[in-house]
């Protein structure tokens, strides 16, 4: 059972600061955050930390994120992944669910459609309940639940968002 001081953790790994940063500022109340802007960062991270799960874009400065996606499963098969990019492909998106992404998204996206799916593999798991401990409405649901479907919540001005599960 999760407490409020045993969130869930994230390991968000992105290049840039500025989505970075945004993440952060979204997940901050509700989750354990590191972050990670190459992909050698990331796995030193991973390998330090009990990380619940991963955001991960596919463009790195050192490596590739679906080489890194592999890298992470097979340090950690337990760790939840979801791939956040702007240069989606089909091909890319069925690469990445077949090396054990839960989630493929596009920048931008809607911040209520990335907290529902943040939600899903978190909750997969026998046992893992989201919020366990958390007063603060409920959590992620309860924000999830506050914010507008469309518009003013995107990160961005175009709602792209596949889930390929």
């Amino acid at each position: 059972m999760q407490t409020e001081t045993q969130k869930h953790s994230i390991l968000i790994v992105e290049d840039e600061p500025g989505p970075r940063d945004a993440l952060a500022i979204i997940l901050r109340p509700f989750f354990t955050l590191y972050t990670a802007d190459n992909a050698h960062a990331a796995m030193r991270i991973l390998k330090k930390e009990r990380i619940d799960l991963v955001t991960l874009d596919l463009k790195l400065p050192d490596r590739q994120g679906m080489d890194l996606l592999q890298d992470v499963k097979l340090e950690r098969e337990d760790v939840e992944v979801i791939i956040i990019t702007g240069y989606g492909s089909l091909k890319s998106a069925m690469d990445g669910i077949r090396y054990g992404a839960a989630v493929y998204l596009l920048k931008p996206f809607n911040v209520a459609e990335l907290i529902a799916l943040i939600q899903q593999p978190l909750l997969k798991e026998p046992g893992r309940q989201m919020g366990d401990g958390n007063r603060r409405g409920n959590g992620l649901a309860a924000l999830a639940e506050r914010l507008p479907v469309a518009g003013s919540d995107q990160m961005g001005s175009r709602p792209a968002v596949r889930h390929l599960c």
